[in-house]
Formats: structure tokens, C-alpha cells, sequence
């Protein structure tokens, strides 16, 4: 149970993403695992940039759940992703989208 920032997105591999730990989300995306599946997302608050340079961010309430050591499924809104974990460690957390 942990709370994870973005720090790494690699626009060739838009599949992949690594996460830092962290206290709290700062001004970042983010993930923050909860017990019993309960998930905080934090993104930004549109899809369409609207022309300044700040990003607006809100948090938003999901889920999470545990498929096998490796996988895991998280969803929010009607949105939802399973993710391979690639590298997880104290203090990093590399996954990869597999499917939506």
C-alpha cells in the first residue's frame, strides 16, 4: 500500500510507465494503492490541453485488484487498464499496459 508518482513516460513506448515512491502525490500524476482494491488516481482534469502551460489535476476514486504476482488490473470511471509490473522496488515501479 503505497502511493506512486510519475517519473518516467517514454513517448516511443506509450505502453510503459515508472513511478516513484512518494508521501503524496505533489503536483503529479499518480497512483495511490489502498487496502481492500480501493485506488486514488491523480490525472489531469481534461484530455484536451486547453493552451496553458499548467496542468490542472484532480484525484479520482477507483479500483484495484491483483490477477498473479505480475498483473494487476486498476479502474476508474468506465475506464480501465491491466498492467504488467516490469520492476517493482521500495522506491520504483515500472509497468506495462497489456490491455484496456
Amino acid at each position: 500500500m503505497k502511493t506512486w508518482v510519475l517519473s518516467k513516460f517514454d513517448i516511443k513506448n506509450i505502453k510503459e510507465r515508472t513511478y516513484k515512491s512518494a508521501k503524496e502525490f505533489e503536483n503529479n500524476y499518480g497512483l495511490q494503492f489502498m487496502p481492500n482494491g480501493k485506488l486514488i488516481l491523480k490525472e489531469n482534469e481534461s484530455w484536451c490541453p486547453t493552451g496553458n502551460d499548467k496542468i490542472n489535476f484532480e484525484k479520482i476514486n477507483g479500483k484495484w485488484k491483483r490477477i498473479s504476482d505480475s498483473v494487476i488490473t486498476i479502474s476508474w470511471r468506465k475506464k480501465g487498464e491491466k498492467l504488467l509490473i516490469l520492476k517493482l522496488t521500495e522506491n520504483e515501479l515500472t509497468v506495462r499496459r497489456i490491455a484496456y
